[in-house]
């Protein structure tokens, strides 16, 4: 936001997302054909409408709040809170995507994975997550992330 403040040469307007992953489920639904004003307000409304958690593999024991990670764990994370810990990235995802999926509807779940996890891997997970019945459409999208394993957005 600061750098497209200082920009002079173009109207540049930020939106307000808190990951790649929001921009990515964000920016195909907007309408641009109305004013900036509605293209933000319904950029605002889909982001408000989005929620993510992140997989990460733990390289070191760690304790946060009440929760232990073990090193080689593999933990659930939204923001501030643990979702799940489990001694596999599928048994994490699986308990994660079950947790979150019984809490609302959500029309779309978008896995990002990066770039330690194989495509093939992926397919694997996505198989074992639709033979769950969960009525959303899944799709997988490759990152060349180094940071997280596989960041998930519900929609």
């Amino acid at each position: 936001m600061q750098a497209g403040s200082l920009y002079k040469k173009a109207r540049v307007t930020v939106l307000n997302c808190r990951s790649m992953t929001e921009c990515y489920a964000t920016l195909p639904a907007l309408d641009y054909e109305g004013s900036m004003a509605d293209v933000v307000a319904m950029a605002n409304d889909i982001l408000s409408g989005i929620y993510q958690f992140s997989i990460y593999h733990a390289v070191k024991e760690v304790q946060f709040g009440a929760t232990k990670i073990h090193k080689n764990d593999f933990f659930a994370l939204s923001g501030d809170d643990i979702l799940a810990v489990k001694d596999s990235l599928e048994a994490v995802t699986l308990a994660t995507i079950d947790r979150t999926g019984k809490k609302q509807e959500w029309n779309v779940v978008t896995l990002f994975y990066g770039k330690n996890i194989s495509p093939e891997y992926i397919s694997l997970l996505a198989e074992k997550i639709n033979a769950q019945g969960y009525d959303f459409e899944l799709a997988t999208v490759a990152t060349e992330e180094s940071a997280y394993d596989l960041t998930l957005t519900f929609e």
